[in-house]
């Protein structure tokens, strides 16, 4: 029952805040320009034989903490896997990986269901990394239920915290 309270809050905190978001644009740029880059999305390919590998940085030290993954993903597959980067904070583009464009980047929207569904759907990934501590609850449900293998980088839970909460 604990599960299924946790679920439902927090589609619905989500669903409040995906709802009041555009208004906010009204009285905030910060706001205003969160809105604006979450709008462009790259035109990727989509097909079932996808060779993508998604890494998901909040920022740019986790986009730099993820260099040395990247690295290696390139030293051992070359050009026959790409890889693209999904952001939350706009510290990132600030990133040289970024701000150069060496990789195709997107911003994650809200962490809704639907909206996460549409994105994986759209970039179909062969895995996912998630760099630090990032937890998107309904991004790694769509993920889990398209059978997209995730795995956390540098990343620690406290799991007696999530069992006390009955997560």
């Amino acid at each position: 029952m604990k599960n299924f309270l946790f679920w439902r809050t927090y589609e619905l905190i989500a669903g409040i805040i995906d709802g009041i978001i555009p208004f906010a644009t009204l009285f905030s740029e910060k706001v205003d320009e969160w809105v604006r880059l979450r709008r462009v999305f790259p035109a990727v390919p989509v097909s079932e034989n996808s060779r993508l590998i998604l890494l998901h940085c909040s920022s740019a030290g986790e986009v730099e903490m993820s260099i040395p993954l990247v690295k290696k993903i390139k030293e051992l597959y070359g050009d026959r896997i790409r890889i693209m980067y999904s952001l939350w904070s706009s510290s990132a583009l600030t990133h040289p990986s970024i701000s150069s464009r060496e990789f195709p980047f997107f911003f994650l929207p809200l962490d809704t269901y639907p909206k996460m569904e549409g994105v994986l759907k759209t970039i179909n990934p062969l895995a996912i990394f998630v760099v630090k501590y990032e937890l998107w609850l309904n991004f790694f449900k769509c993920a889990y239920l398209k059978n997209i293998p995730l795995f956390p980088v540098s990343f620690r839970l406290n799991h007696e915290k999530f069992e006390k909460n009955g997560i």
